[in-house]
C-alpha cells in the first residue's frame, strides 16, 4: 500500500514545456521542462529521475547528467530552491528546469516543424508524469517556442 501511494504522489508536476530552435531555424534541438514536486510528494531526487522520450524516430531513455554522463542525459538547473540543493526537490516551493538535448550522440533526433513527442517522466519511487509536446507548424524567426 505504501509503495502504491508513493507511485501516485511522488511524481513531478510539469509546469511548462518549451523548445529551443536550432540555428537552422526549422527544428527543435532542445526540450525544456519546468518542474516542481506534485502536491503531497515527498523529497524527489532529480539524479534518480528517468525520462523516456517517444518520438517520430523511436524511444530514447534520458538520465540525469549527474547519474551517468555517457548516456543520453538531461541537465538540471535551479529556478527556485529553498534548501540550496539543486539535486533535490524537497520543498513545495522548489522549481527546477530539466533540459533534454536533441541530436548528436545517444540523444533523440531533433523534432521538425509539426512533429510531436511524448515524455514519460519517472521518479525513483515509480511516480510517472506524462507530457506530450507538439512543435508549431512554423518556427520562423523564433529562438524559443512553447510546446
Amino acid at each position: 500500500g505504501e509503495e502504491s501511494q508513493e507511485q501516485v504522489t511522488n511524481r513531478l508536476q510539469i509546469q511548462s514545456e518549451a523548445g529551443g530552435v536550432a540555428d537552422s531555424g526549422d527544428e527543435i534541438d532542445a526540450i525544456v521542462l519546468n518542474v516542481k514536486a506534485a502536491p503531497g510528494a515527498g523529497t524527489i531526487d532529480l539524479t534518480a529521475v528517468t525520462i523516456r522520450y517517444l518520438g517520430p524516430d523511436g524511444a530514447v531513455d534520458y538520465v540525469s547528467e549527474k547519474a551517468d554522463d555517457s548516456a543520453a542525459n538531461f541537465r538540471t538547473s535551479t529556478i527556485l530552491d529553498e534548501s540550496d540543493n539543486p539535486a533535490l526537490l524537497d520543498d513545495q516551493s522548489d522549481r527546477m528546469r530539466l533540459t533534454l538535448t536533441l541530436g548528436g550522440g545517444p540523444h533523440a533526433s531533433p523534432l521538425g516543424e509539426g512533429e510531436t513527442a511524448t515524455l514519460q517522466v519517472n521518479t525513483e519511487s515509480g511516480g510517472e508524469s506524462i507530457v506530450r509536446v507538439a512543435v508549431p507548424d512554423s518556427l520562423s524567426d523564433a529562438s524559443v517556442v512553447d510546446l
